[in-house]
């Protein structure tokens, strides 16, 4: 697929219309790189992301991971009071948060150095009692690098099933 046939489906997908409008001149200009092979440009779509091998020491949680969070969402998810420790003899890790006026919490294995699932599950789970209709998403990889959206699960799964996005088993594609 070209380029501009990618942008034409990421518009039939609904994508652009949960975007602002500098977000959605950012996935286009960012597009742009992936003109030689397209098959790349769903990465322009990540507007927020990072290293997922970055905890530590406390406060790794807050400064790497739950802001990358709040980037992604474009203003929907904006924490405060954001805390977070790393307990490595016990072999967990806490972070807490205030948003939209409730106080969240959650506890989870810290046994490397790698940011924990459960973060990303905590995430949509806060979303989700804020009565957000909105999802955090973590792009496909081919390392240890993350690249994270924001939108619908409906928005997210006609990318998905329009070809946008590959599925992380597929990716990265196999070379000839």
């Amino acid at each position: 697929m070209s380029l501009e046939e990618w942008w034409n489906l990421l518009k039939d997908s609904g994508w652009l219309d949960e975007a602002s409008e500098d977000e959605a001149e950012r996935i286009k200009a960012e597009a742009e790189q992936y003109a030689d092979d397209p098959s790349w440009a769903f990465n322009a779509l990540a507007a927020s992301g990072g290293d997922a091998e970055c905890i530590e020491n406390d406060g790794d949680y807050s400064k790497w991971v739950v802001e990358a969070y709040e980037e992604a969402s474009g203003g929907v998810f904006a924490p405060k009071n954001v805390k977070d420790a790393v307990d490595w003899d016990r072999g967990v890790a806490t972070v807490s948060f205030e948003v939209g006026g409730k106080v969240f919490q959650t506890e989870f294995a810290q046994e490397d150095d790698y940011v924990a699932v459960e973060v990303h599950e905590f995430m949509n789970e806060v979303m989700a009692a804020l009565g957000e209709p909105k999802r955090f998403y973590i792009l496909p990889t081919d390392d240890q690098t993350y690249g994270l959206v924001c939108v619908t699960p409906e928005t997210y799964e006609r990318a998905c099933s329009l070809g946008l996005i590959p599925n992380q088993e597929d990716w990265p594609p196999a070379e000839d």
